[in-house]
């Protein structure tokens, strides 16, 4: 009595390993959380054609526009296109935010990010391949814009949602939906572009998802709508834990508070707030009837 077996561990070696494990555990999570889809194209050979190596810097996150001083306009373009399935990225406005314009947005292959290089303009959207969000609101494609949400500055989150299943393409700023933004966009091969007429400017990647239209997401985008829009649509539900966790990491963006959509435009009105309860499935179909 007492004494360990062979192969057994005792209490002192079993607290090492657990905190070993602890330890491989967070550089894992580390890993997880720095690891990203895509990247900024560098200043290759290649790439200095259509962004000018003298005018912008790429650091796999970050892009910084205008070192120097600014003549002209800047662009940088996502590493991988983006065709099937669904998308979600977030950019964070790592500087002050100013100028001409600052723009977010994708495009096609062959939109020529080099052609504005020494002219002052709003750059994505302004041809029949790319569509961009400039930071004062507006949504651009073919030179036309359209308001589109209140100006964003320094530290906002723009998260861009590229749905190739239904072809639109949303934002969200910082995590609150701001509508469909584009429509039309089915079997387009897509890049992630940004855009910059300000000196010493950046935007730094935060995150980037892609993944299939799954039945699985199809539903959580249809309890989103559905769902009273100031709740939690995990809150709402009596999920089970495995599932609400990895719901919770992976669809947060879309499932958390929905708050922005019914206040984004200043002629909606005052927002409302309410007391969260949690629905089940009878209810939300009795809410999805009501409400139609």
């Amino acid at each position: 009595m007492g004494q360990s077996h062979p192969g057994e561990l005792n209490s002192t070696d079993f607290a090492s390993t657990l905190e070993k494990r602890k330890e491989d555990v967070k550089r894992l999570r580390v890993t997880i959380s720095a690891d990203i889809e895509w990247k900024w194209e560098s200043a290759t050979v290649d790439n200095a054609r259509r962004v000018g190596p003298s005018n912008i810097k790429c650091n796999n996150r970050e892009v910084w526009f205008h070192r120097d001083y600014s003549c002209g306009t800047a662009a940088a373009r996502g590493s991988v296109p983006l065709n099937d399935g669904q998308h979600y990225w977030e950019i964070k406005m790592i500087s002050p935010v100013y100028g001409t314009d600052m723009m977010i947005g994708v495009g096609t292959e062959d939109v020529d990010l080099n052609r504005c290089r020494h002219k002052f303009c709003s750059l994505l959207g302004q041809d029949s391949n790319s569509w961009g969000l400039s930071y004062t609101g507006c949504i651009q494609h073919k030179g036309q814009t359209n308001v589109y949400c209140s100006k964003f500055g320094q530290n906002a989150v723009i998260g861009v949602h590229l749905d190739m299943w239904s072809g639109t393409l949303s934002f969200y700023k910082d995590r609150q939906p701001l509508g469909t933004a584009v429509r039309g966009l089915q079997g387009k091969k897509l890049y992630p572009m940004v855009c910059s007429t300000a000196a010493r400017t950046g935007m730094k990647i935060m995150k980037t998802q892609s993944f299939p239209s799954t039945l699985q997401f199809l539903c959580c985008q249809t309890l989103r709508k559905y769902i009273p829009q100031h709740m939690k649509v995990l809150s709402a539900l009596d999920l089970p834990p495995g599932l609400r966790n990895f719901l919770q990491d992976n669809l947060s963006w879309l499932l958390d508070t929905n708050v922005e959509s019914n206040c984004h435009k200043e002629a909606i009105g005052t927002c409302t707030t309410g007391t969260q309860t949690n629905l089940t499935f009878n209810e939300i179909r009795f809410v999805r009837d009501t409400s139609s």
